[in-house]
C-alpha cells in the first residue's frame, strides 16, 4: 500500500514538472526591426527564444530550449497623432517551434519588460504593450500656445515618434496559460506507412 501511494506520488511530480505553468516568463529576441510605421494589424513577427525553458525553474530538464522559433502577431499598432497621443504597439505570442519540430501553439501571453537596445524608442505601459517615446517638440508647444496659434506654427505638422524596436531587441512576455510538454519518451518514433491495397479488376 506504502508503495503504491510513493510511486503514485511520483508519478505525480514527473507529470508537473512537464508543464510550463501560467505565469512564466518567457525571454525572447527580435529575429527583425519593427516600427509603427510600417506595421499592420495581425502581421507576424518572428523571435528566437533567448533562454532554455526548463522545469523546476532553472534546475530541471530543458522542456523548451533556447533558439526555439517563436511565433507572434500584432493585435494593435498605432502611429502617434499630430498634436495628441503616442505610438502604441501590442504583440502577442502565439506559437513556438523547437528544433526537433514540436509545436505549441494557441498561446496568450503579454509583453511585460523590454530589455534596453541601441536605437530603440518606446517602453512598456501596463497592461497596454508598447508606448512610444514623448513628441517633446511637439508637447511644449501645446503648453506655451493655446491651439489656434499652434495650428499657425505648424502648418505641416510632424507626428509624434513611432515605437521603434532593432533587431534582437529582447522582450519579457508572461504566459497567460500553461504549456503541456509531452514526454518524448510517449511519442512514437516513426509512423507506419500502410501501402494502399490493390484494386483488382474481372478479366472480360
Amino acid at each position: 500500500m506504502l508503495s503504491a501511494a510513493l510511486f503514485t506520488m511520483l508519478l505525480s511530480a514527473a507529470a508537473q514538472e512537464m508543464i510550463i505553468p501560467e505565469g512564466t516568463i518567457l525571454p525572447v529576441v527580435l529575429n527583425e526591426t519593427v516600427t509603427t510605421g510600417r506595421l499592420e494589424e495581425n502581421e507576424p513577427i518572428l523571435f528566437a527564444l533567448a533562454d532554455d525553458v526548463r522545469a523546476g525553474r532553472r534546475t530541471g530538464a530543458v522542456l523548451i530550449p533556447r533558439g526555439s522559433h517563436v511565433v507572434g502577431r500584432v493585435v494593435k499598432s498605432e502611429r502617434a497623432g499630430h498634436f495628441f497621443g503616442r505610438a502604441k504597439l501590442d504583440i502577442q505570442i502565439r506559437e513556438i517551434i523547437t528544433p526537433t519540430g514540436d509545436v505549441y501553439d494557441g498561446l496568450t501571453t503579454k509583453i511585460v519588460d523590454l530589455g534596453k537596445a541601441k536605437g530603440q524608442k518606446g517602453g512598456v505601459k501596463p497592461n497596454a504593450g508598447l508606448q512610444g517615446p514623448v513628441h517633446r517638440q511637439r508637447d511644449t508647444l501645446l503648453l506655451l500656445f493655446p491651439p489656434t496659434t499652434l495650428f499657425q506654427l505648424m502648418s505641416t505638422p510632424k507626428r509624434g515618434p513611432d515605437v521603434v524596436l532593432p533587431v534582437e531587441t529582447r522582450l519579457y512576455v508572461k504566459l497567460l496559460m500553461p504549456i503541456y510538454i509531452e514526454p518524448r519518451d510517449s511519442r512514437p518514433a516513426f509512423e507506419p506507412v500502410i501501402p494502399p491495397v490493390p484494386t483488382l479488376r474481372k478479366s472480360r
